[in-house]
């Protein structure tokens, strides 16, 4: 129980009819069995790999890069930070001086926690808030192992490439979406987030946590 008390849960909940990125399989749940005339309760669940709190694999932008299978477990646990960005409105992007203040450390895993944590994903919203290219190219620079955001992107919707998965993924940062940070207050934590072992997936499930240090 102590231990519990340690955990924050920032893992969006996958339930039919929940918002997904335009273009995007959406979420559907069937009772195949059900108890009393079955033995037991069974579903059938359909979805897409970019589905609600979620990691991009480099095979996501690069069709002969790895997939989610291969991405190093140690690139999901570790030191992180959340940072406070909601002062950023929404349609912005949190940029470079958003975030540069913060004592950003090699090797550890960022998480923006912006005004996205408020919303529902009822539906989707093309103006939410997102990592700018400036913001990316100095998380890069600062060679930090893993970036998450609260909405289903990190980049601007329909963003012109370069944006921040370009200029992320290739320099070996896994990038987590779909994020919950609403009951995470900024602060320094320890971020668990290992994703559903699909051979070749270029993305994949994830169930987020944080354990308070």
């Amino acid at each position: 129980m102590k231990n519990e008390k340690r955990l924050i849960d920032i893992t969006r909940a996958i339930a039919a009819g929940m918002a997904v990125y335009p273009g995007n399989p959406e979420v559907s749940m069937a009772a195949v069995a059900t108890i009393p005339r079955n033995s037991s309760n069974t579903s059938l669940i359909s979805m897409g790999t970019h589905t609600g709190t979620h990691v991009d694999s480099p095979l996501h932008i690069n069709n002969n890069k790895p997939g989610v299978d291969r991405i190093p477990l140690s690139r999901c646990y570790g030191r992180c930070t959340v940072i406070d960005t909601t002062s950023v409105p929404f349609g912005k992007g949190i940029e470079e001086k958003h975030i540069k203040d913060h004592g950003i450390k090699k090797g550890e895993i960022i998480l923006l926690k912006t005004r996205n944590s408020s919303l529902e994903l009822d539906r989707f919203r093309k103006d939410f808030i997102f990592l700018a290219n400036s913001g990316a190219e100095f998380l890069a620079r600062k060679k930090v192992k893993a970036v998450g955001i609260d909405y289903l992107s990190v980049q601007q919707f329909h963003s012109p490439k370069p944006a921040a998965h370009d200029i992320l993924i290739p320099k070996g940062i896994v990038v987590f979406e779909g994020l919950d940070l609403s009951k995470a207050r900024p602060g320094v934590y320890t971020f668990i987030g290992f994703p559903m072992k699909i051979k070749d997936g270029n993305g994949a499930p994830v169930r987020a946590v944080l354990l308070k240090r």
